[in-house]
């Protein structure tokens, strides 16, 4: 943590190239991690205040119950193998959704919640848009209909951001 504290937090504004375009999906150009230049920094701007001390204590008791709910599926597994990785993965999407959209998903129990299946197929496991990714130019990947994320799960997702912005 503390190798990693100056370069996530104090040289932060020596990064702002971003990554290799992740899709030719429109939605996914304004991914914080595909900005670039100013408008990243723009992004960053708005989004850093998210995450300041105040906002995350008061995130902890959601965090707090998320917890809570985890240790008890947990304990109602005990004696049969457990896939810790799913076991985490559904604890740290049931966080973020629950402090970022104050959605309660409880995804361990309910993994057929419409948003806990689109979470889990959001990045496509299929090898080939794998290397398509890494390979093929994004132009052809569009005419292919190709893409890292799965575009069904990117509409949703969009849909549910527009949804909640107009909510709010």
């Amino acid at each position: 943590m503390a190798i990693s504290m100056p370069i996530m937090v104090k040289d932060t504004h020596l990064y702002t190239s971003g990554f290799r375009d992740q899709s030719w999906y429109p939605i996914a150009k304004r991914m914080v991690g595909a900005m670039k230049g100013d408008e990243w920094k723009s992004t960053r701007t708005v989004i850093t205040p998210t995450f300041s001390s105040g906002k995350m204590k008061r995130m902890f008791p959601s965090v707090d119950h998320v917890s809570d709910v985890m240790i008890n599926n947990v304990r109602q597994m005990l004696g049969r193998p457990i896939n810790i990785v799913n076991v985490f993965g559904c604890y740290s999407m049931d966080v973020i959704v629950r402090c970022c959209y104050a959605t309660v998903t409880n995804s361990i129990d309910n993994a057929k919640d419409v948003f806990v299946k689109h979470s889990r197929s959001f990045i496509n496991s299929n090898p080939i848009d794998y290397i398509s990714f890494l390979i093929i130019p994004l132009s052809i990947q569009k005419l292919l209909n190709l893409s890292f994320f799965n575009i069904k799960s990117m509409q949703f997702f969009e849909s549910f951001a527009r949804e909640l912005r107009v909510h709010r």
